[in-house]
C-alpha cells in the first residue's frame, strides 16, 4: 500500500546515490527532519469528538530523493542533463507524533530541489504495531468509550511536495511532516463501531475490520512535508514554557 502524505532516534545510516559522474561533495547543506500531528483534539460532528491521547507510529526505513534537470550548452548544442539524489536513512524509527518527533539534527545533505520523501512503515518487531492511536470518542449520545486503533502491516509512506523544497548551498534546512489526525478520523463513521467486552471500539485487521480498512485507505490525504519556519519554532517554545 502505498501512502502519499505525519523517543528521538538518530542517524544509524546515510547513503547517497547520485547521477553525476563525479562522486565527490562539492558543497554541502544540513538538514534536519521531523515528524508530528496537527492536533490532539478532534470535533468530528456536531454531535461527536476525539480527543486523541496517544498515537505512534514506526518508521523501518526513510528515503528522502532530489530530482532536476539541466539545460547545457555542448558544442553549440543544448543537452539536458538530469540529476537524481537519494539519501537512505535506516531505522527502526519509533514516532510520538502527538509530542513530535526529530529524527535527526544536522545531517549532511546536498543542495537540490527535494519534491518526495518516502518511507516503509512497519513494526519493530514481530509483536509491535506500525500504527498505535489510542483516544476518547464520545458518541452523539453523550456516552465516551476508549478508542484503539492500531495495525501491525507493513505498508509504504510516501509525501510529495509540488513545488518541491529547495536546499541552497551551506543551508540549515529543517523540514517537518505533519500528519492531520483530525481529517484522519472524520472520514470514518466511529458511532458504527461494534463495542467489545470492555465496552471500548476496537478498530484493527480482527474488529471493526471496515473501519480498519477505510483508516488505512485514508492515510493517503492526510500528511504534508514543509519547511519549520519561525512560527512554529515560537508555538514550540510556548508550548515548552507552558509545560
Amino acid at each position: 500500500m502505498k501512502i502519499n502524505v505525519l523517543l528521538i532516534a538518530v542517524w544509524s545510516m546515510l547513503v547517497v546515490f547520485t547521477s553525476c559522474e563525479d562522486d565527490q561533495k562539492v558543497r554541502d547543506a544540513k538538514l534536519s527532519l521531523g515528524f508530528e500531528a496537527v492536533q490532539s483534539t478532534n470535533t468530528l460532528k456536531a454531535t461527536d469528538t476525539l480527543v486523541v491521547d496517544s498515537a505512534t507510529m514506526t518508521l523501518q526505513e526513510i528515503e528522502l530523493e532530489s530530482e532536476e534537470e539541466y539545460e547545457m550548452e555542448n558544442d553549440s548544442m543544448e543537452v539536458e542533463k538530469e540529476v537524481e539524489r537519494e539519501y537512505e536513512l535506516e531505522g527502526p524509527y519509533q514516532l510520538d507524533l502527538l509530542a513530535g518527533t526529530r529524527i535527526t539534527d544536522l545531517a549532511d545533505i546536498e543542495p537540490g530541489l527535494y519534491k518526495e520523501l518516502e518511507a516503509e512503515i512497519a513494526p519493530a518487531d514481530d509483536n509491535g504495531h506500525s500504527v498505535y492511536i489510542k483516544g476518547r470518542y464520545t458518541n452523539p449520545d453523550g456516552a465516551t468509550h476508549e478508542l484503539i486503533y492500531h495495525t501491525n502491516e507493513s505498508f509504504d509512506f510516501e509525501v510529495e511536495s509540488e513545488e518541491g523544497i529547495q536546499v541552497s548551498d551551506q543551508e540549515i534546512k529543517e523540514l517537518i511532516v505533519r500528519i492531520d489526525l483530525n481529517i484522519l478520523f472524520q472520514q470514518v463513521d466511529l458511532s458504527s463501531a461494534a463495542l467489545d467486552d470492555d465496552n471500548r471500539i476496537l478498530i484493527h485487521e480482527a474488529h471493526n475490520e471496515a473501519l480498519a480498512e477505510q483508516i488505512k485507505t485514508y492515510l493517503e490525504e492526510v500528511s504534508e512535508i514543509e519547511e519549520e519556519d519561525d512560527e512554529d519554532e515560537d508555538e514550540d517554545d510556548e508550548d515548552d514554557e507552558d509545560k
